[in-house]
C-alpha cells in the first residue's frame, strides 16, 4: 500500500498540479493580509481576518473543488493512458489501487490546508507583530476543518468515479459542488450569527441545508461551544463523518473496480 501511495505522488510530480496546489494555498494568506490593510490592526482582528476567514469561508469553497480536481486526475490517469490493464498484470488489484488514490487525495488536501494555515499564521504575525495565545488552537481548528471538509466531499469523488465522463464534465461538477457547499456553509454561519429562529422551526428546505455535511461541520466548529440552538455535538459529527467515509469509500472502490468488469 505504501508503494502504491508513493507511486501516485510520483505521477503527480510530472504535472503542474503541485504548482496549482501551492498557488491555491497562497491565495488565502494574501487575501487575509490585503483585507486588513487600512483597517483595524488589533491582533484578534488580524487573526480573524486570516485564520478565521480561511476556516470559516476559504476551506468550504476551496477544498471541494480541489477534491474534484484531484479525483479527476488520479482516477482518470490510467484510463486516459490505457495503463490500468497493464497495472493489473503486475498484479495490482483495483481495490488497493483505489484506496491508495483516496489516501493521496486526502494527504494532498491536508498539505494544502497546512500550507494555507501556515501562510495565514505568518501573515497575521507579520501584520500584528503579536503571537496570540490561542494561535495554536486556531491553526488546529483550520487543520481539523480541512480534514472534515475533505471527507464531506467524498460524494463528489464517488460521482466523478461513477460517471467516468470527460475531465471537463468532472471539473464542472466539482465547481458546482464547491459553490453549493461554500454558499451553504456561508448561509449557515449567517443564520447562526443572527438572532433567528431555532433550526427545527425553519422551512423544510432550510432544515435540509442545515443537515448537509458541510453545514454540520460549521455548526460543530463554530456553535458547539456557545450553547447555540444550532450547535452539533462533536460525537454526532464524528459518527456522521465515519459513516460517510465508510459508505462512500466502499462505493468509490466498488465503482472503480466496475471499470474493468
Amino acid at each position: 500500500m505504501a508503494r502504491l501511495l508513493l507511486c501516485e505522488f510520483r505521477k503527480l510530480r510530472r504535472t503542474r498540479l503541485p504548482l496549482l496546489l501551492g498557488v491555491a494555498a497562497a491565495f488565502f494568506p494574501l487575501f487575509g493580509a490585503l483585507s486588513v490593510l487600512g483597517g483595524s490592526a488589533r491582533p484578534d482582528s488580524v487573526y480573524g481576518s486570516t485564520l478565521g476567514t480561511l476556516t470559516a469561508f476559504g476551506l468550504p469553497f476551496l477544498l471541494p473543488f480541489l477534491t474534484g480536481l484531484l479525483a479527476t486526475r488520479l482516477f482518470f490517469w490510467e484510463s486516459e493512458c490505457d495503463t490500468l490493464k497493464l497495472l493489473r498484470t503486475v498484479p495490482v488489484r483495483t481495490g488497493p489501487l483505489a484506496v491508495a488514490k483516496l489516501g493521496a487525495l486526502l494527504l494532498l488536501n491536508l498539505a494544502v490546508t497546512a500550507l494555507a494555515t501556515l501562510g495565514c499564521l505568518l501573515a497575521a504575525l507579520g501584520i500584528s507583530r503579536v503571537l496570540l495565545a490561542d494561535a495554536a488552537s486556531l491553526c488546529g481548528l483550520a487543520l481539523l476543518a480541512g480534514l472534515l471538509q475533505t471527507l464531506a466531499a467524498l460524494p463528489l469523488v464517488l460521482l466523478v468515479v461513477w460517471v467516468r465522463g470527460s475531465s471537463l464534465l468532472s471539473l464542472l461538477a466539482a465547481l458546482v459542488y464547491s459553490i453549493v457547499n461554500g454558499f451553504g456553509c456561508l448561509q449557515v454561519l449567517v443564520q447562526m450569527g443572527s438572532a433567528g429562529v431555532p433550526p427545527e422551526q425553519l422551512p423544510p428546505g432550510r432544515q435540509l441545508l442545515f443537515c448537509l455535511p458541510g453545514a454540520l461541520i460549521q455548526r460543530c466548529l463554530f456553535a458547539g461551544m456557545s450553547g447555540s440552538p444550532y450547535a452539533v455535538a462533536p460525537a454526532l459529527l464524528a459518527a456522521v463523518m465515519i459513516g460517510m467515509s465508510a459508505l462512500f469509500g466502499m462505493g468509490i472502490v466498488w465503482a472503480y473496480d466496475r471499470w474493468e468488469r
